[in-house]
């Protein structure tokens, strides 16, 4: 075999290796995640009060840096933070959510 040839197939062979194993992967992450706890906590902070207080410091932040800079840019900006931080969570809970199940 030639040299080009023996490379061709290694890389070949470490690319299936590499599929094989992101497959097992896939299949066992339905199982038992490490990670499901820090998640659910993560969650709940950011939907109950933690998460309620942050939206309305930065709404009203963002009013008084407006008011300062006499810009609405300030304003604008702490009210799309709000949002994203309001509205955030639910949208990965449900883009994650549903391709959980690998059968």
């Amino acid at each position: 075999m030639k040299v080009t040839q023996l490379k061709k197939f290694a890389k070949i062979a470490i690319g299936a290796a590499a599929l094989l194993g992101v497959s097992s992967v896939a299949m066992a992450s339905g199982t038992n995640d490490p990670f499901v706890e820090l998640a659910t906590t993560v969650d709940g902070w950011a939907k109950g009060a933690l998460g309620k207080s942050i939206c309305t410091m930065m709404v009203i932040g963002g009013g008084l840096f407006g008011l300062a800079k006499n810009s609405p840019y300030p304003m604008l900006s702490g009210v799309g933070g709000a949002a994203v931080m309001h509205y955030g969570p639910n949208i990965i809970s449900n883009i994650l959510g549903a391709g959980a199940t690998i059968a």
